[in-house]
């Protein structure tokens, strides 16, 4: 299972109920519910050490009609391959303005306490750039003898998105 969300600083007092509604718009599901995972002790631990309130963002897939993370994750390859427009993306840029000054977009797959991560940090309006430059949130590695490339997925990313001081919006 993996884990795609939203984190927010407590301090913020950000209204989680306005995020989910708002999520919907574009398809997407907001729970507050975390769904159990090999991800779930370094989440904890991760928003436990930066106080945050975090949300697991799931898209359906239109095939069968089921939510999941994946979606999201075939989603933001489609925008890095072919430019497919990307309603998670969609989601984080047209909606910022709902959003408090700092916000964390997390990705995980298998994630114990106190593990590294990626930490990227970026203005909001950089977040389309990221992901057409960088294929989906999986840390892909050249293996050079078989010539192709593979997805690392035991790495975490954490994206902090600076939402106040973005550029040209």
């Amino acid at each position: 299972m993996q884990f795609i969300g939203i984190g927010f600083k407590n301090s913020d007092a950000v209204n989680l109920n306005f995020i989910r509604d708002k999520a919907a718009k574009y398809d997407l599901l907001a729970s507050k519910i975390i769904s159990e995972g090999g991800f779930i002790e370094g989440l904890t631990d991760f928003s436990s050490h930066f106080e945050l309130d975090c949300l697991q963002l799931a898209a359906f897939n239109a095939d069968d009609r089921k939510a999941s993370s994946r979606q999201i994750s075939d989603e933001l390859s489609e925008f890095n391959r072919v430019s497919k427009e990307s309603s998670f993306l969609n989601f984080l840029s047209h909606e910022k303005d709902g959003f408090p000054d700092v916000y964390y977009v997390i990705f995980a797959c298998d994630w114990n306490q106190a593990d590294p991560t990626r930490l990227v940090r970026l203005a909001s309006n950089e977040l389309k750039t990221y992901f057409k430059f960088n294929n989906s949130w999986y840390l892909w590695l050249y293996n050079y003898s078989a010539k192709r490339y593979y997805p690392k997925l035991d790495l975490p990313l954490v994206l902090e998105i600076n939402n106040k001081n973005h550029i040209g919006s």
